[in-house]
């Protein structure tokens, strides 16, 4: 049965970053009648180095937003609600307690309800979020790791459904080496039809796809993964650590030095207390 490797096998992938210290989710994951609690952890650690601020060219200092309303001028935020523009010239406004009513009911649990064999997966579904689950206690262990060897013994992957974030999240969990794995999915609605190719009776002859799978084929070997990884969050903190380390060298240059006192300097004073 064919798999999505890169996915099913993460323990392929050498990790340059440390394990996640704190639970994002804490929960129970469902099984028909069997409940596991279960803790869940980010798998991809984020990024801070990237987060730039804007500043006024001039003096260096921070840009700041006020929220203004066109016609009363600045707000404050307990003054803000939300609306739906319905028109150009028409909004709905909504109440929080309406938009409350809205909200699917959070009963903190990732419930599986499919299973099928992991290249049945559509990738473009995959919506970026990945978490390591594990169980929530000692007397969770048992139940879990027989999940995770039903799921691998099966070959199979799960389709579950979840409450992440105030919304209705569709997940699918699928076994690794110690733990299982979640990636959250887009809404299978929302992904848009392929664009199609015109061949025009331009089919490529048998030479040229000879000579195509040879570099594939060339190309076709064991790698890891971290070989991959992007440096531009480490060029930037090089930057700007040159930047500081600049700074604080042109200030030291700035100051002036101190002259050294001499001896006779420094015993006037007491020559005078005695004197005095």
């Amino acid at each position: 049965m064919a798999t999505n490797r890169m996915l099913a096998h993460p323990e392929t992938t050498r990790s340059l970053a440390p394990a996640a210290s704190r639970a994002s989710w804490v929960g129970t994951l469902k099984i028909g009648n069997t409940s596991i609690p279960v803790k869940a952890f980010a798998a991809i650690a984020s990024s801070s180095a990237t987060q730039l601020h804007q500043v006024h060219q001039g003096c260096g200092r921070r840009i700041s937003y006020r929220k203004t309303c066109p016609m009363h001028g600045p707000v404050n935020a307990d003054q803000i609600g939300r609306a739906y523009e319905y028109s150009n010239d028409c909004l709905v406004g909504l109440s929080d307690d309406e938009l409350a009513q809205l909200l699917p009911p959070d009963d903190k649990a990732i419930t599986l309800e499919r299973f099928f064999p992991g290249d049945r997966l559509d990738l473009t579904l995959l919506a970026g979020r990945s978490l390591f689950l594990s169980p929530a206690n000692l007397a969770a262990c048992s139940t879990f790791l027989l999940l995770q060897a039903a799921l691998m013994q099966k070959r199979t992957w799960a389709l579950g459904q979840t409450v992440f974030s105030q919304r209705r999240q569709l997940v699918v969990v699928y076994p690794a080496k110690g733990t299982l794995l979640l990636h959250t999915l887009h809404d299978p609605g929302t992904r848009r039809a392929a664009v199609s190719i015109d061949a025009n009776g331009n089919s490529p002859s048998r030479r040229d796809l000879r000579a195509m799978t040879k570099v594939i084929d060339a190309a076709n070997e064991s790698f890891d993964f971290a070989e991959y990884a992007d440096q531009s969050d480490k060029r930037l903190v090089s930057l700007i650590q040159s930047k500081i380390d600049g700074k604080a060298n042109k200030r030291a240059k700035g100051k002036p030095a101190r002259r050294k006192s001499s001896g006779r300097q420094q015993s006037r004073p007491r020559t005078a207390a005695r004197a005095a």
